[in-house]
């Protein structure tokens, strides 16, 4: 063979070298491509789960805190209700507390019944009783009479100072050191939680909580 021929030939045996090397590049190149993509597209599809994921629990929390804040408030509200409507019942305690005492019937034995009770508790003899501006001008005339009606076994006197009350009796040592409060208001206070708890349990005998609303 001629040194030209042979010189074409291997410029043949290179060219088709080189076409082969080429393709082979060109398809480890697609390969590498898809794969990139494949993988890329993963990642992606990951990334939108782990957002979308991320996402709903984030509504969720959002959610469930909005659920609980309006709970709050309609209990707040509720439990407003509930003291507002129990404080109006005791208030018209007060008011038929009021009333009573213009019941010149049903009062003047009321108020002995008091007045006994307050002087059962003193182991003094003497005592002092004091009343209403309306009691003193009530019972001042009989007040003699009205103690041997119900208190045998001590000497009450009437004091001069009224009571700042609307009714009932406080009745204290002579010296004025230790008292009995039994007017009306002294009573309310004294009976005021148990009050509130009958009056809840009256208004509300289907609620389970109204420990709470008294107790905080």
């Amino acid at each position: 063979m001629k040194a030209q021929d042979q010189v074409a030939a291997l410029e043949q045996a290179i060219r088709e070298r080189a076409e082969a090397l080429a393709e082979e590049h060109m398809e480890q190149a697609k390969r590498a491509k898809e794969r990139i993509r494949k993988e890329t597209g993963n990642r992606i599809q990951l990334l939108e789960e782990k957002e979308n994921l991320s996402a709903q629990a984030h509504a969720e929390r959002e959610y469930r805190r909005r659920v609980q804040a309006s709970e709050i408030r309609l209990q707040a509200e509720l439990d407003r209700l509930r003291w507002g409507l129990v404080e109006h019942v005791l208030f018209r305690v007060t008011e038929r507390l009021h009333e009573l005492c213009d019941d010149e019937e049903n009062y003047p034995v009321l108020f002995k019944q008091l007045l006994a009770q307050a002087a059962d508790c003193f182991e003094e003899r003497e005592l002092e009783a004091l009343v209403s501006e309306n009691d003193h001008r009530r019972f001042a005339g009989e007040w003699e009479s009205l103690v041997a009606d119900c208190v045998t076994d001590k000497e009450i006197r009437l004091a001069n100072e009224h009571c700042p009350c609307s009714g009932g009796v406080l009745v204290r040592t002579a010296d004025g050191r230790i008292g009995v409060n039994n007017t009306f208001e002294g009573r309310l206070e004294r009976m005021k939680e148990d009050l509130q708890r009958l009056a809840l349990e009256r208004l509300f005998s289907h609620a389970t909580n109204s420990g709470a609303l008294l107790n905080g």
